[in-house]
């Protein structure tokens, strides 16, 4: 059942990118949902079994809010509540500092649900077993080579 408070919405969750981006554009709306008091509307998206994450479904009857971007085309965060009752288009990609302030919150947030931690921790013990440091790499395969200036391994 609805609530009857403010509202924040991404009727195009999955559809604008893929898992990082998914994962931007949920904590946009997330920020905005925990510093105003309001709920979240998505569609399904992979974050929902990956995370346990659970979202009222888009009404479908919310005026888009587009972020905005500086002179130089970087994405900006929103001033303040405007992006309350819209649905929002865009990709949450604005300097850190603005998610800064609820860094523990999507620390938990985006914390593997138990089924996925399940899986995982026997990966993770054989490599702690290693050594103490971990790195990861994220390498794009394809997409990104019809730009100039990136390179396909």
């Amino acid at each position: 059942m609805r609530g009857s408070g403010p509202v924040v919405c991404m009727s195009r969750l999955g559809k604008m990118g893929r898992w990082a981006n998914q994962i931007f554009q949920f904590a946009a709306l997330a920020v905005q949902a925990k510093r105003h008091g309001a709920t979240i509307e998505t569609p399904p998206w992979v974050g929902e079994s990956v995370f346990g994450i659970q979202s009222d479904r888009p009404r479908g009857d919310l005026p888009e809010w587009a972020e905005n971007t500086d002179a130089a085309g970087h994405p900006l965060p929103p001033a303040g509540a405007e992006m309350l009752w819209h649905d929002f288009v865009g990709y949450g990609q604005c300097h850190m500092s603005y998610y800064a302030p609820e860094r523990e919150y999507l620390r938990e947030l985006f914390t593997p649900a138990k089924a996925v931690r399940e899986r995982l921790e026997p990966a993770l013990e054989r490599l702690a077993a290693r050594g103490s440091t971990r790195v990861g790499v994220h390498i794009r395969r394809g997409d990104y080579v019809k730009h100039s200036g990136f390179v396909q391994l």
